[in-house]
């Protein structure tokens, strides 16, 4: 399963997927994987941060082209520009608890274990190749 995801708001129908320390960029109506790099080199900015290597969840803001990146006990607010390299951070990385994000104290950290399994059967109308490399990470 991927680690985290989070919609291109300025660009319809694409979305990044993260895995481990890379990045699928799929457009997901033509069901057609476009990329997958490693996140430095499509997030040059995360370079040398604990994010370089994984990202553990992620959200789009309300802000256009910001989105919020979690890993751990850290976060960054990320400006990112759909096909170049010019991403920046724009906070970050802090640490979520107690300080930035004191609401949510008494539910952070989580150790969950998680449940990862393989769905062997085909889907319809999909490519097998595309849902194995995408999604579970066998690429």
């Amino acid at each position: 399963m991927e680690d985290a995801a989070f919609d291109q708001s300025s660009v319809p129908n694409q979305v990044y997927i993260f895995k481990g320390g890379e990045y699928a960029l799929v457009d997901y109506i033509q069901r057609k994987l476009i990329d997958i790099p490693p996140i430095v080199d499509g997030f040059n900015c995360l370079q040398n941060t604990i994010f370089d290597s994984d990202i553990g969840a992620a959200f789009v803001s309300h802000n256009s082209q910001e989105a919020y990146l979690f890993k751990e006990n850290s976060y960054v607010i990320l400006h990112f520009t759909p096909g170049q390299t010019k991403d920046y951070i724009i906070i970050g990385p802090k640490e979520i608890v107690p300080k930035n994000w004191p609401s949510l104290v008494n539910i952070l950290p989580r150790y969950n274990a998680g449940v990862e399994m393989e769905y062997t059967r085909p889907l319809p109308d999909f490519d097998p190749n595309f849902v194995y490399r995408v999604c579970v990470g066998y690429y």
